[in-house]
Order: structure tokens, then C-alpha cells, then sequence
């Protein structure tokens, strides 16, 4: 065999080398592509599914809202009522009732809760500002939290340093925000 024949099969068999190797490499590239393809569906896929999901919580929230509250508001009114226009009730039955209707007004203002997160998701929450008495606010806090700090062998003391003194709010959030700090105490 002559040198130039050694050298051409040479040659020839670098270059089957070389195209193997490019054609693995092709082969290789193409399989990271279709691996990266199949992540990003799948990403895709549970991005429509979190959507999907979120969609139905929002639903979920806002429906249960709306139900819970329509038969608490009969149980209010009918502890309302027996609260009035009963015959004499004894001391155990009106702490009973009380209990009740602080309890419902609890629940109340959880459902409200519920209903306000619904409302911000949507966009169609709006606060209402008015020049709101500090010590009146206090008092209605107190009056409100009592049964639950009692219950909680806690007690609540308000010093009125702000007599006669108004804050610009949204009276209701603002009762709302305080109460959910005092009610974590």
C-alpha cells in the first residue's frame, strides 16, 4: 500500500468520524430542544391550571361569603328579638342570647372579611373617609371586643387621651383593623 493510499483512508475515515460526530451532535441538540419544548408546555400547562384554580377560589370565596351570611343574619335578627320582646327572661338565657349575638356579630365581621378580600380582587373595594371621634371609636372597640378578652381571661384597658379629637378614616376599616390587632393580642 502506497503512502497515498494510507493517507486517503485516512482522510476517509476522519471524515466519517467528523460527520458521526456532527450527526450525535444534531441528534443531541435536537433531543434539548424537544426537552425544553416539552418543559415549557408543561409550564404552560400549569399556568392554565394555578389560572384555573385561582379562578374557582375567587368564586368559591365570594359564593360561601354570600351564603354564610344570609342565615346569620336571620339568627341576629331572631336573637334580636327574643332579646326585646320576650316574656322576662331569666339572667342565664340573656347572657346566653348576648353570646350569641356577639358571637354572630364576630361572624359577621369574618364574612365581611371574606367579602372585602373578594371585593379587592376584583377591584370594587373603596374606602369611605369622614371625620371619625377617637374616643367613640375606642368605646365602640371595647364595647365590642369585651366578651372575647373576657373569654380569654384578658382584660382591656382604654385610656382616653384623645378626647374630643378626630381622625380622617374610613370608620369602619379603621374599627376593622384595630379589632384584628386587639383580637390577635
Amino acid at each position: 500500500m502506497t503512502s497515498i493510499t494510507v493517507l486517503l483512508i485516512t482522510v476517509v475515515f476522519v471524515a466519517e468520524m467528523l460527520r458521526k460526530r456532527a450527526h450525535g451532535h444534531r441528534i443531541e441538540e435536537e433531543r434539548r430542544r424537544a426537552d425544553a419544548d416539552l418543559q415549557l408546555i408543561r409550564a404552560q400547562t400549569q399556568v392554565q391550571e394555578l389560572a384555573i384554580v385561582e379562578q374557582e377560589r375567587k368564586r368559591f370565596l365570594s359564593v360561601v361569603s354570600h351564603e354564610l351570611k344570609t342565615p346569620l343574619t336571620s339568627i341576629l335578627a331572631f336573637a334580636d328579638i327574643l332579646t326585646r320582646h320576650s316574656d322576662p327572661l331569666t339572667e342565664r338565657q340573656i347572657k346566653h342570647l348576648n353570646l350569641v349575638k356577639r358571637n354572630g356579630r364576630r361572624l359577621d365581621q369574618l364574612i365581611g372579611d371574606l367579602l372585602d378580600v373578594s371585593r379587592i380582587e376584583t377591584g370594587n373595594f373603596s374606602l369611605e373617609f369622614s371625620d371619625v371621634p377617637i374616643s367613640d371609636l375606642f368605646d365602640d372597640l371595647t364595647e365590642s371586643l369585651q366578651g372575647m378578652f373576657e373569654l380569654k381571661s384578658q382584660k382591656l384597658l382604654v385610656v382616653n387621651l384623645a378626647s374630643g379629637r378626630l381622625v380622617s378614616a374610613d370608620r369602619s376599616r379603621i374599627f376593622q383593623v384595630i379589632s384584628n390587632i386587639l383580637s390577635n393580642a
